[in-house]
C-alpha cells in the first residue's frame, strides 16, 4: 500500500507540474552523451519549477544531478534554505549570493539507500526574495 500511494502522488505531482508550465530545460544533444545540466531561471513574480529525473537508479547507491541557477532578477538572489518530502533527497546550496545577470552550480543528491520501486519527491527552496520561489521535483525508478 505504501508503494501504491507513492507513486500516486508521484504522478499527481508531475502532473501538477506539467500542468502549472514548469520548465524541464534539456540540450539537443545526442542520447550517447552525458544527460545535459538542468537548469533554474529565476525570475521575479514567479516560481521557477525544474522536474529532476534520475531515471533507473540502482538500489543502494547515491547518485547526484547539478543544476544550474541563473538569477534574471534585478538583485541579487540567496538561495536560503530548503525543505523535502525524504530525507533521500539533499540539496546542495552556495553560500555566496547569485549576482544579478551571475549563475550557480547546485548539486542534488539522491540516496536511495532504503527506497524501492518508483520514487517522488519535492523540494521548496526558500530565496532571499519572497517573489522569486523555487521547487524542484525529483522522481527515480529504483532497480
Amino acid at each position: 500500500m505504501h508503494a501504491f500511494s507513492r507513486i500516486t502522488a508521484l504522478l499527481a505531482l508531475l502532473l501538477c507540474v506539467v500542468a502549472c508550465g514548469s520548465k524541464h530545460i534539456k540540450d539537443n544533444a545526442e542520447d550517447d552523451v552525458a544527460p545535459a545540466m538542468l537548469v533554474a531561471e529565476l525570475e521575479e513574480g514567479c516560481t521557477c519549477e525544474v522536474l529532476a529525473d534520475y531515471g533507473v537508479v540502482e538500489p543502494r547507491s547515491i547518485v547526484a544531478l547539478p543544476i544550474r541557477v541563473v538569477n534574471t532578477t534585478d538583485e541579487p538572489i540567496v538561495l536560503l534554505d530548503y525543505t523535502t518530502t525524504c530525507r533521500c533527497t539533499m540539496l546542495d546550496l552556495p553560500r555566496s549570493p547569485i549576482e544579478v545577470g551571475g549563475e550557480c552550480e547546485i548539486a542534488l543528491t539522491f540516496d536511495s539507500r532504503g527506497e524501492w520501486g518508483g520514487v517522488g519527491n519535492f523540494l521548496d527552496i526558500t530565496t532571499s526574495n519572497p517573489e522569486c520561489g523555487f521547487v524542484i521535483w525529483m522522481s527515480a525508478q529504483i532497480e
